[in-house]
């Protein structure tokens, strides 16, 4: 196993206020790499070069994920992967290199090596740390998202106030 780095918020406000309610269920996607990411860059560089023979020729959707989407072997073992450890696939898209999935809280612990705990009095919650995945997957999974839900539960104190003027 290794540990998904950037993958659980840091700088939330507040301390911890308890552990997540074990069989709360969660929605989560796994998103996949960009495969190949040093000859993307380079065909960037070359679509914005008028001296290149690659300026301006953009690639279609399927092109684009044909060269640097994930690989169709690499995603069906991901997506096994989970199913293994018992979640359920709700969503899948190749193109958008996704799986959502969910599964109680206490799983999502288990199978990434995370606790979770909440904050506000159970009304947010995060991973406490960057979760684990097997060892085969470091360069597939790019990010696993809802372990936390920190972005949707800020306090109304931390946004800027609308005036309004006549």
């Amino acid at each position: 196993m290794v540990q998904l780095k950037g993958n659980h918020p840091t700088g939330i406000v507040g301390a911890p206020t308890g552990q997540i309610a074990p069989d709360r269920m969660l929605k989560m996607t796994v998103t996949l790499k960009l495969r190949d990411s040093e000859a993307l860059s380079r065909l960037m560089s070359e679509q914005q070069d008028p001296a290149s023979p690659n300026f301006q020729k953009w690639l279609t959707p399927q092109e684009f994920s044909a060269r640097f989407g994930p690989d169709p072997a690499q995603f069906k073992a991901v997506h096994d992967w989970l199913v293994a450890n018992e979640f359920k696939i709700v969503a899948e898209n190749i193109d958008q290199r996704s799986i959502t999935f969910t599964g109680r809280a206490s799983q999502a612990e288990r199978v990434f090596r995370t606790k979770i705990v909440t904050y506000s009095g159970g009304e947010s919650y995060a991973n406490a740390t960057d979760p684990y995945i097997p060892a085969q997957f470091a360069d597939v999974i790019g990010a696993i998202g809802g372990l936390h839900n920190v972005m949707r539960s800020m306090p109304l104190s931390t946004h800027s106030t609308l005036r309004m003027t006549h």
